[in-house]
């Protein structure tokens, strides 16, 4: 291998979010958060999903509705759809009249 070409790898502790667990390992990320676990300083690297809480891994739907992502979601669509569909239907009324055009000529 050549020298200093390569990234350094740094003790690493990727913490699940909603578990609380952590798994270490080697990576080249750091963080400024810094634990010591058994006497070796790892950077702490915060995951919102790992094996842990993932619900392939776990058999477990969880539902996180962060910040009313869907609340959200609904009343931005429920105007858009309202207001949509009168374009939609100006829309469909034009082309109708231009087809009527084209088969007068």
């Amino acid at each position: 291998m050549k020298k200093d070409i390569h990234p350094t790898l740094n003790p690493v502790l990727f913490m699940d979010i909603s578990s609380g667990r952590h798994f270490p390992c080697r990576s080249t990320m750091k963080s400024d958060r810094v634990e010591v676990v058994d006497g070796v300083q790892y950077y702490v690297i915060p995951c919102s999903v790992t094996s842990d809480s993932h619900p392939i891994y776990t058999g477990q739907q969880r539902f996180v509705d962060t910040a009313g992502r869907v609340d959200k979601f609904s009343k931005r669509y429920a105007t858009t759809a309202s207001a949509g569909s009168s374009s939609a239907k100006s829309a469909a009324a034009a082309a109708k009249a231009a087809q009527k055009k084209k088969g007068k000529r």
